[in-house]
């Protein structure tokens, strides 16, 4: 429960961006040319714990493990794209991976900003460029994330989907359902576990509300207290 260990112990949330292998060597992006996006969604679930959060890894060029994952290199202007599309869900930070590509190793395909030569590569010079766009965000920093649509979840069906076979393929079909029409339809989204304490107030009614393939569902959870008058 990330929220109790928030509340409690976490200072920030963090994670990794790697839309690349979105696109492995088997896949036509044709077919599915938003299919990178789906990175969006841990971007909701970490925004949720905290508001905002980092991207410790932010994919810069082609990479993948000599036994598993492929991802191609990114098109021109990629890169800049995911970079962008985590400061627009939140992101208060982005570390950029990696430096170097490796020679040898598990990860020697893993390719960096500069060449195995130690020569920079277009990663490294669409990120240079990227760092000068910087400081045209100053005016919308530390602004909150608009969403038209919340997509409910709980630790309980979480829990549940990842063992139960019924359930669990139904929940990530609807995920990455949600996660194709959404950006198809140009409509921000967010993502909000519901918890013991989760109030009406708290799931702001403005919005479109999701719940989607909840099996399990206590009496406390299907009562939610009503919003307060005021």
């Amino acid at each position: 429960d990330y929220h109790e260990l928030a509340e409690r112990e976490l200072d920030f949330i963090a994670l990794d961006s790697f839309p690349c292998f979105a696109y492995n060597f088997e896949h036509q992006p044709e077919t599915d040319p938003l299919k990178d996006r789906r990175w969006v969604w841990e971007m909701m679930e970490s925004r949720s714990i905290k508001g905002t959060f980092a991207v410790f890894e932010q994919s810069s060029y082609a990479g993948g493990w000599i036994g598993r994952l492929q991802g191609p290199t990114p098109k021109p202007g990629q890169v800049r794209l995911w970079t962008f599309m985590g400061f627009a869900h939140g992101a208060d930070y982005a570390g950029f991976y990696r430096w170097r590509s490796c020679s040898f190793g598990v990860e020697m395909y893993w390719h960096g900003m500069n060449h195995y030569s130690n020569k920079p590569n277009k990663g490294y010079y669409e990120i240079r460029d990227l760092l000068a766009e910087m400081p045209r965000l100053e005016p919308v920093t530390a602004s909150d994330y608009q969403a038209e649509v919340a997509i409910l979840r709980d630790y309980d069906n979480v829990f549940d989907g990842e063992y139960d076979v019924w359930h669990g393929p139904h929940d990530a079909r609807s995920q990455e359902a949600w996660l194709l029409a959404l950006p198809h339809s140009h409509t921000p989204a967010d993502l909000v576990y519901l918890r013991g304490n989760t109030t009406l107030d708290e799931l702001r009614l403005d919005r479109r509300l999701v719940y989607p393939h909840p099996p399990i569902l206590p009496v406390y959870r299907a009562a939610l207290p009503a919003p307060s008058v005021g």
